[in-house]
């Protein structure tokens, strides 16, 4: 069936659309229709020059396409040598995701270009000539990690309309240049310059951005009138506005929060100011500011308070240890994160939304009183998901457990004292999601076997647990996902096959076992795991088998990391398990391929 639809699309499209591995099969070379506008191809990371054949010399193409199903994709250089650069009158290019370093500065040579997407890829630079990509309209760079410069004539990109630029970290300067390109609609991300680049008043002109900004290094700002002259009044479909800080400076940083924001702006965040004392300096200020939904403050050690807001749909305050107060009047607020806000005094707040709040996030917190906080959690009709992180002070939860009848997801991490989870977790009917990481007190589990029934993932990480027996694991019946890590340090046979505490439940699709120093056999009760498709196993010096061995051939992936003596088995052409897994999609050892010809464990 999906082959027919696969001719009916391209009998509609004219066979304008071509998928390359429709084409490509066996290794045969196929000339391609003249027809042909738009391609795409799944990456094969060790033939992928060879499929271009036919395409190196046609020039007609729109659309060059490369998909990848694998999690870490490679297009060869050759391919961005001698193929792409010869496509002259391609309209969109997508290069995103795959492990390119360097782009060939032939790139310039692709002048119709209108969408160029170069999302998450390890490059530290741009060719100058993509400058003269004059019809450019879009230009995505997001999660371009590595990426520290821009070219310096990107005023010369006259029809750029979209620039993504977010998480870039190591974007430090953006040139005077972008100020020229006033039809811009997307600027993710303005980083103010102390010398000769993009100043913060270059906004003034920008009247058509719209979505979300970042303003970053605002320490260069010289004086609030600098700042006025962004004009952000005039920028009515902005949504978003962050503000970031990254060293001290005078107080004319609080100026800048006195002013005039879009009446829009529905989120607004702020980090690293270390002299804000009050979120908004006048009341006025968010008085205007009517669709105000999410506020997030980070990292603002002397901040005392937040002026009142009255409609709010999250609210996060991280790491601003002088904090007292949150607004009165949240009985909104969908989503709270707390974190490292030891003079906090949130209980009081906490309950004010307690029929609205769905998810609550808290941690660092020393001197966490639980009881408290818990006294009022059987109102807390709507709360789905509950975080605890670094709370020290946590050493037991209250007698009752949590009456939270709707929670789905629950995750404790780096709670060093907690020596139990919660009572009655048997009563949690909607729970699915449960991780507890880092709580070496932790000695048991499921107290009394009160095991969650309806548990989807289960996540267990450096606890000081006793026996994975008392985890009556084949009990959830509904689980799919299972990782543990850290956890039985002396463990030298996973399961017993004749006791069913310690069997896994045949629903289990996702099996994670890592940094188990004594294992060394797994059992006959894994054959039990008929709808395992990812099996991952890392530092297991002594495992000297796979489970299942029968059926692994219903594996999708298999992951398997410092583990020597599997890995010996495992040799292409030599190891025993080479007939076994060579047909499994995706295999690893020590994160390479098997499919790599270099491959050689």
């Amino acid at each position: 069936m999906h082959d027919l639809i696969n001719d009916l699309a391209m009998c509609v499209s004219g066979y304008k659309c071509l998928r390359l591995d429709d084409m490509l099969k066996d290794n045969l070379r196929y000339k391609i229709s003249e027809k042909v506008r738009h391609l795409s191809f799944i990456s094969d990371i060790y033939k992928s020059y060879d499929r271009f054949s036919s395409v190196n010399s046609f020039q007609s193409l729109r659309t060059f396409l490369p998909l990848s199903i694998y999690g870490l994709p490679i297009l060869t250089q050759r391919v961005l040598l001698d193929v792409v650069p010869k496509l002259y009158y391609m309209r969109e290019l997508s290069l995103s995701g795959y492990q390119i370093y360097e782009l060939p500065s032939s790139i310039g040579n692709l002048r119709h270009l209108r969408y160029f997407n170069l999302s998450r890829i390890p490059l530290k630079l741009l060719p100058e000539s993509v400058s003269t990509l004059c019809n450019l309209q879009v230009l995505i760079l997001e999660g371009c990690y590595r990426l520290s410069k821009l070219p310096a004539r990107m005023d010369k990109l006259i029809n750029l309309r979209h620039l993504n630029i977010a998480d870039t970290s190591q974007l430090c300067e953006m040139s005077e240049g972008i100020a020229r390109l006033t039809s811009l609609q997307t600027l993710s991300k303005l980083i103010v310059s102390k010398s000769s680049g993009l100043k913060i008043n270059d906004l003034r002109d920008f009247s058509l951005l719209k979505g979300e900004i970042s303003i970053e290094e605002l320490q260069h700002v010289v004086n609030v009138q600098e700042a006025t002259d962004a004009r952000l009044t005039n920028k009515p479909s902005l949504n978003k506005i962050r503000l970031e800080w990254s060293s001290t400076f005078d107080d004319s940083r609080n100026e800048i929060l006195e002013l005039d924001f879009p009446l829009k702006l529905e989120n607004f965040e702020i980090d690293d100011c270390e002299e804000l004392v009050t979120l908004w300096p006048s009341e006025n200020i968010v008085q205007r500011l009517v669709n105000l939904q999410n506020v997030s403050v980070k990292m603002c050690p002397n901040l005392l308070s937040i002026q009142e807001i009255s409609v709010i749909g999250s609210l996060s305050i991280e790491y601003c240890a002088s904090v007292e107060l949150l607004p009165d009047n949240i009985s909104s607020c969908r989503e709270m994160n707390i974190r490292n806000c030891p003079s906090l005094k949130i209980m009081t707040t906490i309950e004010d939304c307690s029929t609205s709040l769905e998810r609550l996030y808290i941690g660092d917190w020393v001197n966490l009183n639980l009881t408290n906080l818990m006294r009022s959690f059987h109102n807390y009709s709507s709360l789905t998901r509950l975080y605890i992180f670094s709370c020290d002070g946590l050493e037991s939860f209250p007698q009752g457990g949590l009456p939270i009848p709707n929670l789905r997801q629950l995750k404790i991490i780096g709670c060093r004292n907690l020596r139990s989870l919660p009572d009655r977790m048997e009563q949690l009917l909607s729970l699915e999601y449960l991780a507890v990481h880092d709580c070496p007190s932790l000695t048991e589990f499921f107290h009394q076997r009160n095991i969650p029934p309806n548990l989807i993932s289960l996540q267990i990480h450096n606890c000081g647990l006793k026996s994975h027996g008392e985890l009556d694991l084949h009990k959830l019946t509904s689980l799919e996902s299972f990782h543990l890590d850290m956890v039985y340090p002396d463990l030298v046979s996973f399961s017993n096959d004749n006791d069913q505490h310690y069997l896994l439940p045949p629903s289990l699709k996702i099996l994670e076992l890592w940094d188990l120093p004594n294992l060394e056999t797994l059992s006959k009760g894994f054959q039990n795991l008929t709808s395992l498709r990812h099996l991952n196993l890392w530092n297991c010096p002594k495992l000297v088998a796979l489970p299942m061995e029968d059926r692994l051939y219903n594996l999708y992936s298999l992951n398997i990391s410092e583990c020597p003596l599997l890995k010996k088995r495992c040799s292409r052409n030599e190891g025993d398990y080479w007939p076994i897994i060579a047909d499994i999609p995706i295999v690893k050892i020590d994160d390479r391929s098997i499919y790599d010809p270099e491959f050689c464990p």
